[in-house]
């Protein structure tokens, strides 16, 4: 009777130990082929504004929970509230990885005669007259000595600026727009990536801190079932805003009347149409975009009706140069006639210049020029006064439904066509 009950004791507790085991073996399975419930992601910010990272995370396709932060990003990291924390400072005891430049731009209406500002005129004006310096909200970081100021959403502050030559304005370098000009700060520009290895004192690192892995998460990776970091991935891409500040720019250059008879034409042929553009052309050239308003017709054909024409070979001039696109819009372009004007149009396009503003019809005419230069899409379109046009024979000059010529300077054609690149 007592050798029955000792084997019935550890029979029951071998089965029981298999349970547990069992059970043990389909909670760890649960654990790693079942996915959590879904959840947004938590992302802490070492600023009082959540714009940064909004603006950071505005392409991000997952759900995420922003919270901003002024201390204890350590330890809300170590236990698991937070999932990510940006920061410009790295966080002692974690992992960090860079996620980007945070480059900020003094910015002045165009009508503000200041050019550039030293670091010290900066924090002066912002001590004694801080109404005068406007600060995008993107820019609360504590690495910035502007930290206590106030704050104004980015497009307010480059509205008022834009519209104020009293004003300076504070601006994530990205976010600068044709109506201001940049300032340089201790004479360095900040609009070009070597300005990450120069003194300017308006930068910051970006980084990213990571909470440690939970042990779902630990399993998972264990037996190469981890999930991919795609917040990771999105904030080391162009997708991110602040990954590359200079991804989304170009250089553009223009110039006023380019007229290449008379005086010019005799520099051209004896010194080379070369020559004509020497001291420009280094500039130009150093464009991802050069622009001009061709101011005669080029070619050999065509009745002379006004002034100008310049011959065939004064196009490697206009390449020489570095020019991609040309106004034809003008009072010159058609003195050799329609055929001197088209000849000009079609030795452009055999030298991959664009010319606008001009066309065998006034529906060609206004059509636009339209280029892709890093990523930017620019929209070419030109006209001109007709209150000043001469010919000795009664053309129109302006294009009409059946005639080439120019675009003329209607308000009605500008507002149109704009509207339409738009």
């Amino acid at each position: 009777m007592v050798i029955f009950t000792a084997f019935a004791g550890r029979r029951m507790l071998s089965v029981s130990l298999t349970l547990i085991f069992l059970l043990g073996c389909l909670s760890v399975a649960c654990l790693i082929f079942f996915p959590e419930q879904p959840r947004p992601v938590r992302i802490g910010l070492n600023s009082p504004c959540p714009a940064l990272a909004e603006a950071i995370l505005s392409n991000f396709a997952g759900e995420v929970q922003i919270v901003p932060l002024s201390e204890g990003e350590a330890e809300q990291l170590a236990r698991g509230e937070l999932d990510y924390y940006l920061s410009g400072q790295e966080v002692q005891g974690f992992e960090q990885q860079t996620v980007g430049q945070v480059v900020a731009a003094v910015v002045a209406s165009c009508l503000n005669p200041r050019e550039e500002i030293t670091l010290q005129e900066l924090e002066n004006l912002l001590a004694q007259s801080p109404e005068q310096v406007l600060i995008s909200e993107e820019l609360a970081l504590e690495d910035f000595f502007w930290f206590e100021h106030s704050y104004l959403p980015t497009k307010e502050v480059i509205d008022l600026v834009a519209t104020d030559d009293a004003l300076l304005g504070l601006i994530p370098l990205q976010r600068r727009v044709p109506a201001l000009q940049v300032l340089a700060v201790d004479r360095i520009d900040p609009r070009g990536p070597e300005v990450l290895a120069s003194k300017y004192p308006l930068k910051c690192r970006l980084t990213v801190q990571k909470r440690p892995l939970t042990w779902r998460e630990r399993l998972q990776k264990l037996v190469g079932r981890g999930q991919e970091d795609y917040l990771l991935s999105y904030l080391q891409s162009s997708a991110n805003a602040y990954w590359d500040p200079w991804h989304a720019q170009a250089k553009f250059g223009a110039a006023g009347d380019v007229m290449l008879d008379r005086d010019v034409k005799k520099a051209g042929l004896e010194k080379g149409w070369e020559w004509i553009f020497a001291e420009a052309a280094p500039l130009l050239r150093g464009m991802d975009l050069a622009f001009c308003n061709l101011e005669c017709p080029i070619g050999s054909k065509g009745k002379f009706i006004n002034m100008f024409q310049a011959p065939p070979e004064a196009i490697a001039g206009i390449t020489y140069a570095g020019f991609n696109v040309v106004s034809l819009a003008n009072n010159h372009i058609l003195d050799y006639h329609h055929e001197g004007m088209q000849e000009t149009m079609a030795i452009l396009t055999d030298n991959s210049i664009a010319g606008v503003g001009a066309g065998r019809n006034i529906h060609e005419a206004r059509k636009p020029v339209i280029m892709e230069v890093n990523g930017i899409t620019i929209g070419f379109v030109a006209y001109t006064e007709m209150w000043f046009v001469h010919s000795r024979e009664p053309i129109s000059w302006q294009a009409t439904e059946e005639e080439p010529g120019v675009v003329p300077a209607r308000l009605e054609y500008v507002a149109e066509d704009i509207a339409d690149l738009r």
